[in-house]
């Protein structure tokens, strides 16, 4: 808690970490996305555990920071996202800060609907798959296929 508190204390420019009060959320203390990567940062170096840029916005207080910290350093917790939703999630940050960039965001938008479009492409197949030849169907499968559809078997 003391680190937590310290390190807050450091990257708002307060003189002491009991200027942090442990239980108001980091955004109430006056943190913003750029003061919650500072933290993130100063955190790394300090506990040497890899830590998302969205850090303070998992774990809203410095109380409930240091409890995940503490989990994370005993070997209790494992980081609660696997690791392809929180690239999502860095990049939702890092998207928000170049939000104004309109010819980036014509870029990425771009990017983001291919990579879904791939994405998707496998489910829409498997659904697909599980689909008979309704043309080459007998009365009694479109039948059971409605009844499944429908949940009335």
């Amino acid at each position: 808690m003391e680190t937590v508190r310290t390190e807050a204390a450091a990257v708002l420019g307060y003189a002491s970490s009991d200027d942090i009060d442990a239980e108001l959320p980091f955004r109430d203390l006056g943190f913003d996305s750029l003061a919650g990567v500072e933290l993130k940062n100063r955190l790394v170096a300090r506990t040497g555990l890899d830590l998302p840029a969205t850090l303070v916005f998992d774990h809203p207080t410095p109380a409930e920071l240091a409890g995940h910290l503490t989990g994370r350093l005993r070997g209790d917790t494992q980081p609660t996202l696997p690791d392809s939703l929180e690239e999502l999630r860095r990049l939702e940050v890092a998207l928000e800060s170049a939000a104004g960039d309109e010819e980036l965001r014509r870029e990425v938008t771009g990017r983001l609907r291919r990579l879904l479009d791939r994405w998707s492409v496998p489910a829409q197949a498997a659904a697909e798959a599980e689909l008979p030849d309704l043309d080459q169907a007998s009365d009694d499968e479109v039948f059971d296929l409605l009844d499944r559809e429908l949940g009335t078997t």
